[in-house]
């Protein structure tokens, strides 16, 4: 699967999660365990498309989209702090849960439209169709080592 069909791919999961964690319909243990898919989801995603992508975008020449490797990468690193301290929270579904929820979700938001826009355009415009084809490949077989890992 091309690079960017896949990154759409893992965004809708990604989304599907967050409004059905955001959806105040799931008890305590439902929440818990759609949490936990979640992380795995978002996490599996981020570490490949950094070692895959963002690794890719840093090297090129163009300053503007060496920046947006970076800038996707401290993105990364903000969400999965704000998962470490979601996970660690004895009471999935609190206020203060909700809260951290809510601000997820608004980075997350924000992330997804600006890489499905700036990053896609910039992976077109650096790469041929047989490099984002392999840059597909190699993301999937790296998500799959990260699952493996968390499981």
């Amino acid at each position: 699967m091309e690079i960017r069909e896949l990154l759409k791919k893992d965004h809708e999961k990604v989304k599907e999660l967050l409004e059905k964690m955001s959806s105040g319909k799931l008890q305590e243990d439902a929440l818990k365990t759609t949490f936990d898919e979640f992380k795995v989801a978002l996490t599996s995603h981020s570490k490949a498309e950094e070692k895959v992508v963002y690794a890719k975008l840093k090297k090129e020449k163009e300053e503007e989209t060496q920046e947006a490797g970076i800038e996707g990468e401290i993105e990364h690193g903000l969400v999965d702090q704000l998962l470490q301290v979601m996970a660690r929270s004895r009471s999935k579904g609190s206020t203060r849960w909700e809260a951290y929820l809510k601000v997820i979700k608004d980075l997350l938001e924000h992330h997804i439209k600006e890489e499905e826009s700036t990053v896609f355009t910039q992976l077109g415009e650096h790469f041929d169709a047989t490099a984002l084809q392999k840059m597909g490949e190699e993301m999937e077989q790296e998500k799959n080592k990260v699952m493996k890992a968390a499981a």
